[in-house]
């Protein structure tokens, strides 16, 4: 049988089964989880390896080059291999692996903004079978981690000591910059639900008013008004005013 026969879901079966202080029982789960022997910043670190080895060797990578990178052994490295596959971060070519362009991506940007560069993972993380329960979810609206962390537990067929591996399922999501934690809920980042600011409607701009003409000036040859009295006490009166077009 060749390598390629061996799905990601196999070998993290194999792996639950021989875990220490296990009874070597095998136990089947639904999903491909991370492995509980690594912490989440170590895994990054095997992922961004992958990347660097990638650039490297301009070819597939075999664990040995990731190695090199990371100073861990081979077999700690292999942990990782099911859940990266799982996810899309890594494909399997033979008895090597080739890095997905959004690990290329990352690991390009990891120095120069850590938050922007693994963000350029999410994409893969948002369509990871994880991704689909909880993103939608929480597109809705936020909701209680525990809850979703139950809901995860359950599509996994996970066992109490896998518990630790399926939180870790969240914060992968967290450190990829999908969701983020608010107290005890989560939800998703920069309000990916909410509606955008309606912008305010710019007023109409009133008319300038327009400058009142200015008299006609008078001219100094206008003759002055005359005024007749037509009673004695001058109540009555008429003005006599001459248009300037008559001269004298």
């Amino acid at each position: 049988m060749s390598d390629n026969s061996e799905t990601p879901l196999d070998q993290v079966n194999e792996a639950a089964a021989n875990e220490p202080g296990g009874s070597g029982k095998r136990k089947v789960l639904g999903e491909v989880i991370p492995t509980n022997r690594l912490t989440l910043a170590k895994q990054v670190e095997i992922i961004r390896a992958y990347g660097a080895a990638f650039d490297t060797t301009k070819g597939p990578v075999g664990i040995e080059d990731v190695v090199k990178f990371v100073g861990m052994a081979a077999a700690t490295v292999s942990q990782t291999n099911a859940f990266l596959q799982e996810v899309g971060l890594i494909r399997k070519d033979g008895r090597r692996f080739i890095p997905a362009s959004e690990v290329m991506a990352m690991n390009r940007l990891y120095d120069v903004s850590k938050e922007r560069a693994l963000s350029k993972m999410a994409p893969l993380f948002e369509k990871s079978w994880f991704g689909a329960i909880v993103i939608p979810k929480l597109k809705f609206r936020p909701m209680a981690e525990e809850d979703l962390v139950h809901q995860l537990f359950d599509a996994a067929t996970a066992e109490a000591q896998h518990l630790q591996q399926i939180r870790m399922l969240i914060d992968y999501l967290v450190l990829v910059g999908l969701v983020e934690r608010d107290g005890a809920n989560l939800k998703i980042k920069n309000g990916g639900a909410e509606d955008a600011p309606v912008p305010a409607t710019p007023a109409a701009v009133a008319p300038a008013p327009t400058a009142p003409q200015a008299e006609a000036p008078s001219t100094s040859n206008e003759p002055p008004p005359a005024v007749l009295l037509l009673n004695a006490d001058g109540s009555r009166r008429v003005t006599i005013k001459a248009p300037p077009t008559i001269t004298k």
